[in-house]
């Protein structure tokens, strides 16, 4: 099978999605199927080529950290990119954003008759910031169009139950499959924790909180740095490795002095491969904060190298973390104080019962392997491909003008009815701080059944 990729973000890019994406693209190629990825520039530079099974990438001119993230934004598609993916043949196209090359992603497999799958990673409506520089009105509307991408795809992969719940209640009508994102689990079960204290200064007998994570405001971080604070304050004797960067990073570095305790606090940076094993190994908790997971891929990584891990209650923990078994789940009206007393819980806990709840912890990273992953992907791909047989592939050339113009007319519809939704007179605004579903301002409860009549294209048309 021939699997086109597009995607906004991929290595070296470090992020979840890039991860993600890499990991798929991976499995399916050693599974032997063909995979071609089509992402921006990087400021970082060309992806690393450093195993066998790493698919081709092509790269598309882009914009690099916009609104001054680490984020890159494609302008244009060049007409090699276009003769490539003819060249490539695909099966099928599957989309990681519903903007920028997400919306690319449609127009060639329009032009190609094939189907269309969307995996839906990210929470939009966490990341107004970055998407609309923090106008409501706009922030409405990049949500509600996110929504309104995900019915114009023959299937969308969930990477949880939660976010399958998100998106049903938001009004997705397509066909919705939990597929989760899978890790390599020997990778996190070979790290060593003693080497890692040696390298970042970390006694041996030191009881280390860490966190491993984009350091941004969508991911709970001003909670995060008041809990650790609590922490740390209180066990004298305490650690926190903080392993990654982003916007916040400065603040939590001033919280911590200012504190008095930026010499028990490692910054690592961003970690890959088995540099990001042993951190992993070197913590004897882990501290997550964040509401804005469709997964929590970190959460995984983490329990697989048999670390337990205290979280907020939330879509992409309560999946994952079992209170009393394999970490804990605080409500997600708990304080920063209530946060720094259960890390207190586990530096009290006997040596004992920590390694059981460290066995418990890789139990269940055991679900989440890159093989299940990639077998569950393929089935999918399968089953939507098989249900296309029955139209005929296209080649660029036969899609003619009348049906172009068709499509684009579907797409402008689809945008405009998303913008009228998130901008509707009388529609209950969103309460600072609290994004609600991918209808910005609707609850489950509030969502209007009306707006579940949205155009959707379909290919064979």
């Amino acid at each position: 099978m021939n699997i086109l990729m597009m995607t906004n973000t991929y290595l070296p890019h470090i992020g979840g999605v890039a991860r993600s994406v890499s990991t798929l693209a991976r499995g399916l190629i050693q599974e032997g199927h063909q995979v071609l990825i089509i992402a921006p520039e990087t400021y970082e530079g060309k992806t690393p080529s450093s195993c066998p099974n790493d698919p081709a990438v092509i790269r598309v001119p882009a914009l690099k950290r916009t609104v001054g993230s680490g984020f890159s934004v494609p302008v244009r598609i060049p007409r090699s990119v276009a003769e490539a993916i003819d060249e490539f043949q695909p099966d099928i196209i599957h989309a990681h954003q519903p903007f920028l090359l997400g919306v690319e992603a449609l127009r060639f497999a329009a032009k190609r008759g094939v189907p269309t799958v969307f995996t839906f990673h990210t929470r939009y409506d966490f990341y107004g910031q970055y998407v609309s520089l923090g106008a409501p009105g706009l922030r409405r509307v990049i949500v509600s169009l996110a929504r309104g991408y995900c019915n114009l795809c023959q299937e969308v992969i969930a990477p949880s139950a939660s976010a399958r719940t998100h998106l049903r209640e938001a009004g997705v009508k397509v066909p919705i499959t939990v597929v989760p994102t899978g890790i390599d689990l020997e990778q996190y079960r070979q790290g060593c924790g003693d080497r890692g204290r040696r390298r970042w200064h970390i006694s041996k007998d030191a009881f280390v909180a860490g966190h491993v994570g984009r350091l941004a405001a969508e991911k709970n971080i001003g909670y995060l740095i008041e809990g650790l604070c609590r922490f740390l304050t209180e066990r004298q004797d305490a650690r926190a490795l903080i392993v990654g960067d982003g916007p916040m990073r400065p603040a939590m570095e001033d919280a911590f002095r200012l504190a008095g305790l930026a010499d028990r606090v490692c910054f690592t940076g961003f970690l890959l491969g088995q540099d990001l094993a042993t951190a992993y190994a070197s913590m004897d908790v882990f501290a997550f904060a964040s509401r804005s997971e469709t997964q929590g891929l970190v959460l995984v990584e983490a329990m697989a190298a048999g670390v337990p891990v205290v979280a907020l209650e939330a879509a992409g923990t309560r999946e994952t973390v079992r209170s009393g078994e394999n970490g804990t789940l605080l409500a997600p009206s708990a304080s920063p104080e209530a946060f720094g007393r259960e890390l207190q819980t586990y530096q009290a806990m006997s040596g004992e019962c920590r390694s059981a709840m460290g066995d418990a912890a890789r139990k269940t990273a055991a679900a989440f392997s890159s093989d299940t992953m990639v077998r569950q992907t393929i089935s999918l791909y399968e089953g939507v491909c098989a249900s296309a047989l029955q139209r005929p592939k296209k080649s660029a050339a036969q899609f003619t003008v009348s049906q172009r113009l068709a499509f684009n007319i579907e797409i402008t519809a689809t945008v405009l009815s998303c913008i009228a939704k998130a901008l509707m007179p009388g529609r209950k605004r969103e309460q600072p701080g609290r994004p609600s579903g991918i209808l910005v301002g609707s609850t489950p409860h509030q969502i209007d059944e009306r707006e579940d009549a949205e155009p959707r294209f379909d290919p064979r048309h």
